[in-house]
């Protein structure tokens, strides 16, 4: 009889130590799950950032084409600009260079005519 209570004592302690056991093994567990967890957030989080940290920098890289067109172009407007400007100044030049040719030609034709007066 003896036996039969040390062995249902047994037994008792032995299933009585069992939940405990378990329980610190789903403790552990609970634990290495709430690890990975956080593990898992904060490679979201660096992704995150690092996808940010692209897109900003895909931003910048945008404005400093954009940047670079609108400096060109306005080069090339003012290049245009100073051509148009040069060409004018061309023309006008010529423009004073006939003018001056025709006063010439009409001093030598006066010239002339007064010439054929004084000779008659």
């Amino acid at each position: 009889m003896i036996l039969v209570w040390l062995y249902l004592y047994y037994r008792l302690i032995a299933f009585t130590a069992r939940p405990q056991s378990r329980s610190k093994e789903e403790e552990e567990e609970e634990k290495e799950e709430q690890e990975k967890e956080k593990e898992e957030e904060e490679e979201e989080e660096e992704e995150e950032e690092e996808e940010e940290e692209e897109e900003e920098e895909e931003e910048e890289e945008e404005q400093q084409q954009q940047q670079q067109q609108e400096e060109e172009e306005q080069e090339e407007e003012e290049e245009e600009e100073e051509e148009e400007e040069e060409e004018e100044e061309e023309e006008e030049e010529e423009e004073e260079e006939e003018e001056e040719e025709e006063e010439e030609e009409e001093e030598k034709q006066q010239q002339q005519q007064e010439k054929v007066k004084t000779r008659f």
